[in-house]
C-alpha cells in the first residue's frame, strides 16, 4: 500500500499542531462535511465585530459591501480581490443612517494583531465552478487569509524540491525518502511567504478561454495576434497564414481535440523553424554546446535544462510569444548549463548575454496563458 496519503496525513497534522499549540490559533474543526464554508465566514466575522463595539446595522452595511466586493462576477478575480483588500487593509466605510456620517468598520486590527482572533481549519471543502479542498485554511476574525494544500511525495532524490501549480497554486514538495517529516514541514512553513506569492501571482495570471477552433477565434503567433480561419477541404489537415489570419484546413466533421493538435502540432513546427539559429548563435558566444532540445508542453515553466546531458526543453505555448521573450528562455536554460543555481554569478551570465532579459522576463509573464484542464 501506498504510504503517500500517510505522509501527507501527518504532516498535515503537526503543522496543524505547530499553528494551534505554539502559535496560538484556535482549532475550528475538520470542515470537509461542514455545508456552507466560505472565505468570508459571517458567523466568526459578526462576533468580532461585536466585541470591538460595532452596531447591527453597522456591520450589517460593512458586511454586505464585503460580500458585493468579493462576489462581483462583472469584474476579474484580480479587480474582486483587490477591492477586498482595501477593505481589509483600511476598513469599510459605511453610514449607519442617510443624514449620519460615514463611520469605519475595521475588519481587522491592524494596529494591535493580539487583539484579533486566528483560527485554523482542515480539510475545507469550498464548493463552486470547481470545488477545492485545501488540507489547511488559516483565518483571521472569520476571513480567510491563506491556505495551504501541500503534496508531499518522497522518493529516491537527494534533496528537497518545493513547487507551487497552476491553476489553484497547488503546493508540491519532494523529498528523500528517508527525510524526516518534521524536517519537511519546518521545510515547508520556511518557505510560506515564497508559496504564497507564487499562488498570488496564479490567481492573477490572466488566461485564455477555452479554444473552440473555430472561424473567427483570436490566436497568436509569435506576439501577433490573428483571426483563425477553418476551411473544410477533402485533403490532408494543413495550417498557414498571411499577414492577419492563420488558415486552418481540415476534412468534414473534424473535432475539437483533433483541431488543437494540428494546431500545436503547426506550432510546435514553428518552433522548430526558430530556435536552431538561436541555439547556435548563443553557442557560439556562451562557449557551450547544446547535445540535445526540444519541444514539449509545459504546465509550470517556460524550459527546462537537464544540466548534466545538456539537454534543455522549451514549452509549446512560447510559439504564441515574442521571438525576444523565446530568446530569453533559450539563453536562461543555455545559462544552466554553466552555472546550475540561481545565484548572482547566474545573474551576472545573464547580464553579459541578454541585458535585457528582466524586460522580456515581465513581458512574457503578462501574456494570458492558455486554457489548460489541469490535473494532479
Amino acid at each position: 500500500m501506498s504510504t503517500v496519503g500517510q505522509i501527507e496525513i501527518i504532516t498535515q497534522e503537526r503543522v496543524i499542531k505547530l499553528f494551534h499549540k505554539q502559535l496560538g490559533y484556535k482549532y475550528l474543526g475538520n470542515w470537509e462535511d461542514r455545508g456552507g464554508n466560505a472565505n468570508i465566514e459571517e458567523p466568526y466575522l459578526r462576533p468580532y465585530l461585536k466585541k470591538q463595539g460595532y452596531s447591527d446595522t453597522l456591520i450589517d452595511k460593512a458586511l454586505d459591501r464585503l460580500r458585493i466586493a468579493a462576489n462581483n462576477a462583472e469584474r476579474s478575480l484580480y479587480e474582486n480581490n483587490k477591492e477586498v483588500y482595501g477593505y481589509l487593509r483600511y476598513g469599510v466605510k459605511v453610514k449607519a443612517d442617510v443624514g449620519d456620517n460615514f463611520e469605519t468598520v475595521h475588519l481587522i486590527n491592524w494596529k494591535l494583531p493580539e487583539n484579533n482572533e486566528f483560527g485554523i481549519a482542515e480539510e475545507v471543502t469550498i464548493q463552486g465552478e470547481r470545488e477545492k479542498r485545501p488540507d489547511i485554511v488559516l483565518y483571521v476574525n472569520g476571513i480567510e487569509v491563506g491556505d495551504i494544500t501541500i503534496e508531499v511525495i518522497q522518493k529516491n532524490i537527494k534533496n528537497l524540491h518545493l513547487s507551487v501549480h497552476p491553476p489553484t497554486g497547488r503546493v508540491r514538495i519532494s523529498a528523500p525518502s528517508r527525510m524526516a517529516l518534521d524536517t519537511i514541514r519546518l521545510y515547508a512553513i520556511s518557505k510560506l511567504g515564497w508559496i504564497r506569492k507564487h499562488q498570488t501571482n496564479f490567481k492573477r495570471q490572466q488566461r485564455e478561454t477555452p479554444r473552440e477552433y473555430v472561424s473567427g477565434e483570436s490566436h497568436y503567433l509569435l506576439g501577433k495576434r490573428y483571426l483563425l480561419k477553418v476551411i473544410e477541404h477533402a485533403a490532408p489537415a494543413k495550417v498557414r497564414h498571411d499577414h492577419d489570419t492563420i488558415e486552418l484546413y481540415i476534412r468534414p466533421n473534424t473535432d475539437v481535440s483533433k483541431r488543437r493538435a494540428i494546431v500545436d502540432e503547426w506550432y510546435r513546427s514553428q518552433l522548430k523553424e526558430i530556435l536552431p539559429n538561436l541555439i547556435q548563435r548563443y553557442e557560439e558566444k556562451m562557449k557551450v554546446q547544446v547535445a540535445h532540445w526540444g519541444v514539449k508542453r509545459m504546465k509550470t515553466k517556460w524550459g527546462t535544462c537537464n544540466i548534466a546531458a545538456k539537454r534543455i526543453w522549451l514549452n509549446l505555448e512560447l510559439a504564441k510569444k515574442p521571438l525576444h521573450c523565446i530568446e530569453n528562455v533559450v539563453v536562461h536554460e543555455m545559462v544552466h548549463i554553466l552555472e546550475r543555481k540561481h545565484n548572482d554569478r547566474f545573474t551576472t551570465l545573464m547580464n553579459t548575454y541578454l541585458p535585457q532579459w528582466r524586460q522580456y522576463k515581465e513581458e512574457l509573464n503578462r501574456f494570458p496563458l492558455s486554457h489548460v484542464e489541469w490535473e494532479y
